[in-house]
């Protein structure tokens, strides 16, 4: 049973967030007391059928949708099996982790960059954002008219809709993971 009532819990805050319903809104919505909803989802109180039933039809949603647990779904991107996007043999190297997909406004890539070696990306549209880290090496990244160092360890982030570098002016590989968002 506290299996259940931990479903019910997550399922009910999951779908009235889902549906931009305050605890206001939802106990309009379902004729169940705004307290009786907050206890609910704090996994404080065991619903009767009868509440269940309230709440089922009041936010339209199927009874198993309620109680159903969540699969939580996760995906390992297995570097060792990635072929990279771009590549110039002996200067650089671009994976793609996390490709473009509608409804999700991030990608995320690896930039290798051997010693001496730059890479000029397209520049990726209005209010686009990177955020990044060196994982390896030091970078010195060109953006606009400005240009800054940014050592292994450290993060970054700019407007990446302004024309950019990343250059590797040292003598060893030098490692980017590139967190991109799209607007």
């Amino acid at each position: 049973m506290e299996r259940l009532s931990s479903n019910i819990a997550t399922n009910l805050r999951r779908i009235r967030k889902m549906k931009n319903m305050s605890l206001d809104h939802a106990a309009i919505q379902t004729g169940v007391s705004k307290s009786m909803l907050a206890q609910i989802e704090r996994g404080e109180a065991n619903p009767t059928i009868g509440i269940l039933e309230k709440i089922v039809d009041g936010m339209r949603v199927s009874f198993d949708e309620l109680i159903a647990r969540q699969e939580v779904k996760g995906y390992i991107v297995e570097k060792s099996k990635m072929v990279p996007i771009k590549a110039i043999e002996g200067k650089y190297r671009i994976y793609s982790c996390l490709p473009y997909e509608k409804g999700r406004n991030l990608e995320l890539y690896v930039l290798e960059l051997e010693p001496g070696c730059s890479y000029c990306p397209d520049l990726y549209g209005e209010r686009s954002y990177a955020y990044l880290e060196v994982t390896a090496g030091e970078l010195e990244i060109s953006v606009g008219t400005g240009t800054f160092r940014v050592k292994e360890g450290d993060f970054f982030y700019f407007d990446a809709e302004k024309e950019h570098a990343y250059h590797n002016k040292s003598e060893r590989s030098l490692n980017v993971t590139v967190f991109l968002t799209l607007q």
